[in-house]
């Protein structure tokens, strides 16, 4: 069977397929991101091990392409290849679940086991999209003098689909569309790509697999949420949560939001929205309670809102900010957690650091409560973050900060880097641990500036990171690998 000739030549068709694969290269890359989160978290690490393995895979690729380009030179091994992309795309998709659930119980490092997780998920399309380029130089160059600009608009337009792809997936796709969505549309692509070469070529079995392709991607879309009501994925523009129920041993329903395995981030008792399920939460309330003053509240990392919600009943007379990075949290807050926007709470949605550098407020009491996954990010731990800080309090203001640590020797540094800018800004702190020893790896509640009720600091003080060099990524897994290890 004949099709109707594509009025676009040759030459342009193949430009488009470099834009698409460049496209899809660098959504695939956040997709990985995205998908990997609630099993291995979002670190520093996850991200390496991430970008690592892509790359890796796209230059063995590129080789691999080369040989078979020299060998065959044919224009339908493109098709053939956008097509082995979309089912691989499509396979790790329906496999995705079962794999990082087998990976998450290697008795092995977070690093190997993203770097495991990367290869087995993302490697095999990376490598065939990598091996997309030279085919299409081959194909595109037909005299030696043509070869350096055959090469540079590939590569341009290569380049050109991977800043569109990583502005679209980070700025809109992800903001509407979830992560199985994003796939679909990424299946789509890759397939549609393929018919932009030797259309008639083995027309019948490209459409079956074609067909193959998008029909399982689609029906596969809504598959997590039938199997699993008790743990109910959200995709927000910023991050990928798990919304997760169970039953405390009191009998109590406790509804939590996750968004890494480190654990829940925000929760709340099902039916009792005035009971605050989570031990720290109840220590930064009982903190607010200790305050001399409160007319004028700051929460850094508003999370779903839980805490600003029973504050704003608590005190109708304050003034209760909430900065949040995530915007996307606020209508889950809304629908799963019980929140009915106060007049007294002000909503702010931006990161925490870069609120406090361009705010001109003052607060007589700051909260703080900020995690990527279970990791203090980096620039809230330094002598600039407690810089900054310290313009935005009033006289006899109190800072109270929910901290993961332990006392255990090998913690100490991270527990003392957290603990460092705001000893540096007020004084040294008083720490309530939610284990009487302090000795497990979990929640504190430390205070600054005044309360000194609870237990003092177990190590010795140090002076703040600066925003130069913060390891708090190296000194958590320090502590994580000693303290499991003696579990």
């Amino acid at each position: 069977m004949k099709l109707k000739r594509l009025i676009m030549p040759l030459p342009y068709r193949r430009l488009v397929i470099a834009f698409v694969a460049g496209f899809c290269v660098m959504v695939f890359e956040l997709v990985a991101a995205r998908v990997m989160s609630p099993v291995v978290g979002a670190s520093t690490y996850v991200w390496a091990s991430i970008i690592g393995v892509i790359i890796a895979a796209m230059s063995l690729g590129y080789w691999l392409g080369g040989v078979l380009a020299d060998a065959r030179s044919r224009d339908g091994d493109v098709a053939w290849l956008l097509l082995g992309a979309a089912l691989l795309v499509l396979t790790m998709l329906c496999q995705y679940h079962d794999i990082l659930r087998w990976v998450a119980q290697l008795p092995i490092d977070i690093r190997l086991q993203a770097t495991v997780a990367a290869s087995l998920l993302f490697a095999p399309t990376s490598l065939v999209l990598g091996a997309l380029s030279p085919y299409l130089v081959e194909r595109q160059t037909d005299t030696l003098a043509r070869t350096g600009r055959s090469v540079a608009s590939l590569s341009a337009v290569n380049s050109i689909g991977g800043i569109v792809g990583t502005f679209a997936a980070g700025f809109f796709l992800f903001g509407w569309l979830g992560i199985h969505d994003v796939v679909v549309v990424l299946i789509s692509l890759l397939v549609l790509a393929s018919w932009l070469v030797v259309p008639g070529q083995r027309w019948q079995w490209r459409v079956v697999v074609s067909v193959l392709c998008v029909g399982l991607a689609l029906g596969y879309r809504v598959a997590p949420v039938v199997k699993a009501q008790a743990a109910q994925t959200i995709d927000t523009a910023a991050a990928h949560y798990t919304l997760q129920q169970w039953r405390r041993q009191d009998g109590a329903v406790i509804r939590g939001i996750a968004s890494g395995p480190a654990g829940v981030q925000s929760g709340v008792v099902v039916g009792q929205p005035q009971q605050l399920p989570f031990w720290y939460t109840r220590q930064m309330m009982h903190a607010v309670e200790r305050a001399p003053q409160r007319q004028r509240i700051l929460v850094l990392g508003g999370g779903t809102f839980t805490v600003p919600r029973l504050l704003a009943q608590r005190y109708p007379q304050s003034q209760i900010d909430v900065v949040e990075i995530d915007p996307g949290l606020l209508p889950i807050a809304r629908q799963y957690f019980y929140y009915r926007d106060p007049a007294n709470v002000r909503p702010i949605f931006q990161d925490a650091r870069v609120f406090l550098e361009r705010s001109t407020e003052q607060y007589d009491i700051v909260l703080v409560d900020v995690y990527n996954d279970g990791d203090v990010p980096a620039s809230l731990a330094t002598h600039e973050y407690a810089t900054a800080l310290k313009r935005h309090l009033r006289p006899q203001a109190r800072v109270v900060v929910n901290m993961i640590a332990s006392r255990q020797l090998a913690c100490q540094p991270l527990f003392a880097a957290q603990d460092a800018p705001y000893a540096a800004l007020l004084g040294q702190g008083s720490f309530r641990y939610e284990r009487a020893d302090g000795w497990d790896y979990t929640n504190v509640v430390a205070t600054y500036g005044g309360d000194t009720t609870h237990q003092p600091a177990p190590f010795a003080s140090q002076p703040p990171y600066h925003d130069d060099y913060a390891p708090l990524e190296r000194l958590r897994q320090e502590c994580r690998e000693v303290y499991e290890s003696k579990r």
